[in-house]
């Protein structure tokens, strides 16, 4: 039976895929944040969430964008904490 670690790897990869092939896609953006930050990758989880608040801005998306603040707060007080 697969880890959590090894799930979260899988689903990096396919969402990985998709981005490139839906670059502009705010939530893939998003979700592959959520992924790298749950991995401990903290810096590409800043880039995916700073791309998703950058698409969701231009559309509009404020419960994105709302969502992203969160995981940037929790980020940066890792951050701090280290």
């Amino acid at each position: 039976m697969p880890t959590q670690r090894e799930d979260d790897l899988a689903a990096l990869c396919e969402l990985n895929q998709a981005i490139e092939t839906q670059p502009a896609s705010r939530n893939l953006c998003y979700n592959r944040g959520v992924l790298q930050h749950r991995l401990g990758d903290w810096p590409g989880a800043l880039r995916d969430f700073s791309e998703a608040v950058i698409l969701a801005y231009q559309v509009g998306d404020s419960d994105l964008i709302d969502a992203a603040e969160h995981h940037f707060i929790e980020l940066f007080e890792q951050m701090r904490g280290e």
